[in-house]
């Protein structure tokens, strides 16, 4: 039978003490902020030691589900997406985290989320897409449609998708006015809306549309 190689162990076992010509608390500044992935990569492709002190995966395409009873939570981020091992759910799943530059997001079953992560998770995301999702605000309110897209202004591809929702609580008659009224509005190529209440303004929103384009 064929042994089992332990990379972990074996990692850990052969990396050696360094000295570096730096004080202790410029390197430890260094290792624990890395501005980039890129630049991340290969400060421990120079050295073992910049992994061992802070250990992070750099994923380019990273997809979570979690089973619970007959629902399943999921978490589609595409792009650069840094990361510790071993995550299991959705809370673990934030603690995880570093940094998060994910082009594309896509929510789907998650019921309510924070403000607080929604942002951490999406701040130079393109493209999200929202199912059977909740951003819910400090003050414990649900966010609205036009505060959601505020807060996303290097979107290009919008997808919302009301099902299982109160959506009387994210979209009212004034919704359609004060989204208008984002900055990035016109920089937006899709924007779908499934199954959108009837306090959504869509003739105003139509009319928008015709001039705009």
């Amino acid at each position: 039978m064929k042994k089992r190689i332990n990379r972990r162990k074996e990692f850990y076992q052969s990396r050696l003490q360094q000295s570096f010509p730096f004080r202790d608390t410029l390197i430890n500044y260094i290792v624990k902020n890395p501005s980039s992935p890129k630049l991340y990569q290969k400060l421990i492709k120079t050295c073992k030691y910049f992994f061992a002190a802070n250990p992070i995966l750099v994923v380019k395409n990273f997809k979570l589900e979690i089973q619970d009873d007959d629902e399943c939570n999921e978490i589609e981020i595409d792009a650069e997406c840094w990361g510790e091992p071993n995550i299991n759910t959705i809370s673990t799943f934030l603690l995880k985290i570093f940094k998060c530059h994910a082009k594309k997001c896509v929510f789907d079953y998650l019921g309510d989320v924070s403000i607080k992560d929604f942002l951490f998770l999406t701040p130079k995301c393109k493209v999200i897409s929202l199912c059977c999702f909740t951003v819910i605000d400090d003050d414990g309110s649900t966010v609205t449609l036009e505060k959601i897209v505020e807060v996303l202004p290097r979107i290009k591809a919008f997808y919302y998708y009301f099902y299982a929702v109160d959506a009387s609580k994210i979209v009212s008659t004034g919704t359609v006015e004060k989204l208008l009224q984002v900055p990035h509005i016109s920089k937006i190529c899709k924007f779908f809306l499934d199954d959108v209440p009837e306090s959504f303004d869509i003739e105003r929103f139509f009319a928008y549309i015709k001039v705009r384009y």
